[in-house]
């Protein structure tokens, strides 16, 4: 696709069939290091709010995921660098509830994603939106250079 981690990227992920964790992640490969197929495999229970249950955007939990991706430790001495990424977490998810007025998806689509109509109108309305903000909150946090990568 286009530029790497592009919310158009994100986008046409989506609207050919992805769930927006799919979506997400599938744009943002160059940060995850995963190839197409296992990033799909691997976020295919995260869509409609963790397995339509409502629960935390999956749009969302990939920007943790490649914050963790981008800034982690790897060894549990590493103590600095998991600060670092439980700051970016907490300012990502931040951004987006002040911007969306919630992280859980039940709230954000106004109802439950398995009630009729829900599903199509959040495609075609509400998540084009979270996932376009879920990019450039990957961009700018997993992206973002802190001396530990």
């Amino acid at each position: 696709m286009g530029e790497h981690g592009s919310a158009a990227d994100a986008l046409a992920y989506f609207r050919s069939g992805y769930n927006c964790a799919q979506s997400v992640l599938l744009a943002h490969e160059h940060i995850s290091g995963l190839a197409p197929a296992g990033a799909a495999r691997l976020m295919s229970g995260f869509g409609g709010g963790v397995g339509k249950s409502g629960g935390l955007c999956g749009a969302l939990v990939v920007v943790v995921a490649l914050i963790g991706l981008s800034h982690g430790r790897e060894k549990a001495e590493q103590m600095d660098r998991q600060e670092k990424t439980y700051e970016y977490v907490r300012r990502a998810m931040d951004e987006f509830e002040k911007r969306f007025g919630s992280t859980d998806c039940r709230t954000l689509l106004g109802g439950d994603i398995l009630a009729p109509g829900v599903k199509q109108m959040a495609r075609d309305k509400i998540c084009p939106e979270l996932l376009e903000f879920c990019c450039q909150l990957a961009v700018l946090y997993a992206c973002e250079e802190d001396g530990n990568s």
